[in-house]
C-alpha cells in the first residue's frame, strides 16, 4: 500500500484542480459585464438622442468616438484584470503540476519499496519453505538411523542382544582392541593406506551392520554441511549427536580411524567426538587424523 500521507497529498492535489475548474467562469463573467456596458451605453446614447438610424456617416462617427472613449477604458481595465487573472491561473497550474511532479516521484518511491519488502518477503518465505524440505528430509533420515540402531544385533553370547545393547558390546570389543599391543606399535602409514586389520576380528563380525550405520550418519552430516544454512548447522549437528549414545559414537570413532577413513573432514570441522573417551594409547593415530578434536582418555 501506498503510504497515508502520500494519499493525503494526492487528495489536497484533486481538490485543488477541481477549484481551478470552477474559477474559469470568472473570465466568462467578465465577458458578460463587458457585452451589458456595451449594451448599456449604446441604449443610453440612442435613448438621450432620440435614437434612431442615422444616414449621415459625420452621425456614425460622432457616435463611433462616443462608444470608444466611454468604453475603452473600462474594456481596458476588464482586459488588464483578465490578464492578471489568466497569469494567476497559469502560476498556479505550474505549481499544482510541480506539486503533481513531487507526488508522482514520492509514489514511485513509495512503489519500489513496496516491491523491495515484497521481494525481501518473497525471499524470507523462500528460505523457509528451504529450512522446511531441509528439516523434513532431516528428521526423516534421523528416524532412518534410529531404525538401523534398533535393528542392530549381537550374537556373541547365548543372549541375542538387539540395539543398544548391541552397540554396547561393539564398544567393548572395540575398546578390548584399541588396548592391545599388536594396535600400540601399529605403524600409521599402514593406517593412511587402509591396510590394518584388527586382530579378533571385529570387521568380520559386525561389518554388515556398523558399514550401514556408519555411511547413514556421514550422509547426514553431508546434507547438514552441503544444504544447511551456516548458522543453522550447529543446531543439526547438536540434534544428531544428542540422538547418539557415546556407545554409538565410540563404534563411528573407531571405524573411521582405522577401517574406512573416510568422512574425517566433516567429523574434524563439526568437531563430532569432543569429549569422548578413547584409549589413551589411541592418542597418536588421533593427533595424525583428527588433530582438532580433544577425546578423554580412559583408564588403562
Amino acid at each position: 500500500m501506498v503510504d497515508v500521507g502520500v494519499d493525503k497529498k494526492r487528495m489536497c492535489l484533486d481538490q485543488e484542480e477541481q477549484a481551478d475548474t470552477f474559477a474559469h467562469p470568472y473570465l466568462i463573467l467578465l465577458g458578460v459585464i463587458a457585452f451589458f456596458l456595451l449594451t448599456f451605453v449604446a441604449g443610453a446614447y440612442f435613448f438621450k438622442f432620440n435614437g434612431s438610424l442615422s444616414e449621415s456617416q459625420d452621425v456614425w462617427g460622432q457616435f463611433g468616438d462616443f462608444l470608444g472613449g466611454t468604453l475603452n477604458p473600462v474594456f481596458a481595465f476588464l482586459s488588464l484584470f483578465a490578464l492578471l487573472y489568466t497569469i494567476t491561473l497559469q502560476i498556479k497550474a505550474l505549481k499544482t503540476s510541480n506539486r503533481a511532479l513531487r507526488l508522482s516521484n514520492e509514489e514511485l518511491k513509495e512503489t519500489r519499496k513496496i516491491i523491495k519488502e515484497q521481494r525481501d518477503i518473497q525471499s524470507l518465505q523462500k528460505k523457509l519453505l528451504e529450512i522446511q524440505v531441509f528439516d523434513n528430509h532431516f528428521f526423516n533420515s534421523l528416524d532412518l538411523m534410529v531404525d538401523v540402531i534398533q535393528s542392530a544385533q549381537d550374537h556373541s553370547t547365548n543372549q541375542i542382544r538387539t540395539g543398544f545393547h548391541a552397540y554396547s558390546i561393539m564398544s567393548e570389543k572395540l575398546r578390548y582392541e584399541f588396548h592391545k599391543e599388536s594396535f600400540k606399535n601399529i605403524e600409521l602409514t599402514n593406517i593412511e593406506k587402509n591396510e590394518y586389520q584388527i586382530s579378533g576380528s571385529f570387521w568380520n563380525e559386525y561389518s554388515s551392520q556398523v558399514y550401514g550405520f556408519f555411511n547413514l550418519v556421514l550422509s547426514i552430516l553431508e546434507d547438514i554441511d552441503s544444504h544447511a544454512e551456516d548458522d543453522r548447522q550447529s543446531l543439526y549437528v547438536s540434534k544428531l549427536s544428542s540422538v547418539l549414545a557415546a556407545e554409538h559414537k565410540y563404534v563411528l570413532y573407531g571405524i573411521s580411524l582405522i577401517y574406512l577413513r573416510k568422512g574425517t573432514e566433516l567429523f574434524e570441522k563439526f568437531k563430532f567426538f569432543d569429549g569422548l573417551k578413547v584409549p589413551k594409547n589411541f592418542s597418536r593415530v588421533n593427533r595424525e587424523v583428527y588433530p582438532h578434536i580433544k577425546p578423554k582418555h580412559e583408564v588403562e
